[in-house]
């Protein structure tokens, strides 16, 4: 019996980034190790017309990162 090869699947983690109660926002994380082997975390989220990045160390420094910027996003809008 022939072993089937199963497609190239790419996991994608997501969470919440929020402004307030009122305005949340989907993102997407990437994990990452660099050359000398240090975990990095990438995230990216769309707020209205907008895309934002940023790098951490770890999932909780990232979502204060990004929750961080979406407020200074939707300050300006405003």
């Amino acid at each position: 019996m022939e072993k089937k090869k199963l497609p190239d699947l790419q996991i994608t983690e997501l969470f919440l980034v929020k402004a307030d109660w009122n305005r949340t926002f989907m993102a997407e994380i990437i994990r990452e190790k660099t050359e000398n082997g240090t975990d990095i975390i990438r995230g990216s989220v769309v707020i209205n017309e907008g895309k934002v990045w940023s790098l951490a160390g770890n999932e909780e420094e990232l979502g204060t990162y990004l929750d961080d910027i979406c407020i200074m996003k939707l300050s300006q809008l405003s």
